[in-house]
């Protein structure tokens, strides 16, 4: 039977960490959950453990509360490299998606047909528009394009982490996320350091879940705040924090782009975009 870790980092949103558990079964997989709970209060961790004790293998890591996505991320894959025990595939995840029936399956399947290649979970919202998934860029600087189910070419430079599958040998290679990031970020560098590496990164050509878009109201590009309330939220931890955005720049596109795009966000605040 094939035996899969799936790596989530949570908090406080109990009810849709336990849809996303519940969300997948698959009589055909061994499923392991690791998850970091980051200190929720509202009962996240006592739901994981009665998750448990119903006979879903979940072990849990704790945080103090201010780990945000990437330290939770990094605590729940340094819990499983730090582990004797391994699997045939490992999954980088989300908590807010529904995962679609055998969806976790089929991405099994298809990174067999293809090179063991890393297969990306592309999800849509409850209207059935993309959300989240791979990524291309374009040939020459730092935008790029959704790669949906619908595109001829599926392969991709990138991926949001929502559903991610990776095959032993690519995580044990790659091994865990970038310490210099605290919560954005951290999963588009994953790929691309995988991209770097010469492994296949391609899309799956089905939806595999649910998982509305994250809205930019209150957020640093929300055009409706004020300058100053802009500025505040880019540099707060969930925001694009000055240092970390020149480091991802820096360390994946080189230091002319770092020097000339690191200040863009400013210029848009500034003019209001």
């Amino acid at each position: 039977m094939t035996s899969v870790t799936i790596i989530f980092t949570c908090y406080n949103r109990k009810e849709k960490t336990a849809a996303f558990v519940r969300s997948i079964q698959d009589d055909r997989l061994q499923i392991r959950y690791v998850v970091t709970d980051d200190g929720s209060t509202d009962g996240t961790a006592a739901g994981l453990s009665r998750l448990a004790e119903r006979g879903f293998d979940i072990t849990t890591v704790h945080g103090d509360g201010e780990l945000y996505w990437c330290g939770g991320m990094r605590k729940a894959v340094g819990h499983v490299l730090e582990s004797e025990r391994k699997t045939d595939y490992y999954v980088f995840a989300n908590d807010d998606v529904v995962v679609f029936d055998n969806a976790l399956y089929e991405m099994i399947v298809q990174s067999r047909k293809h090179e063991d290649a890393v297969v990306v979970g592309t999800t849509c919202d409850h209207d059935g528009n993309l959300t989240y998934g791979g990524i291309r860029y374009h040939k020459h600087g730092i935008k790029y394009d959704m790669v949906d189910v619908t595109d001829e070419n599926l392969d991709c430079d990138s991926f949001n982490c929502n559903l991610v599958l990776l095959p032993a040998v690519i995580f044990e290679k790659m091994g865990n996320f970038d310490a210099h990031f605290t919560h954005a970020m951290g999963d588009f560098d994953y790929g691309l350091r995988i991209k770097r590496a010469g492994c296949p990164i391609e899309s799956t050509r089905r939806y595999v879940g649910i998982c509305e878009r994250n809205p930019l109201k209150k957020t640093w590009a929300d055009t409706n705040l004020s300058r100053r309330e802009r500025f505040r939220l880019k540099e707060s931890p969930k925001g694009l924090p000055f240092k970390e955005w020149f480091y991802f720049l820096h360390k994946n596109f080189g230091l002319g782009t770092a020097l000339v795009r690191s200040v863009t966000p400013y210029v848009k605040i500034l003019l209001g975009k």
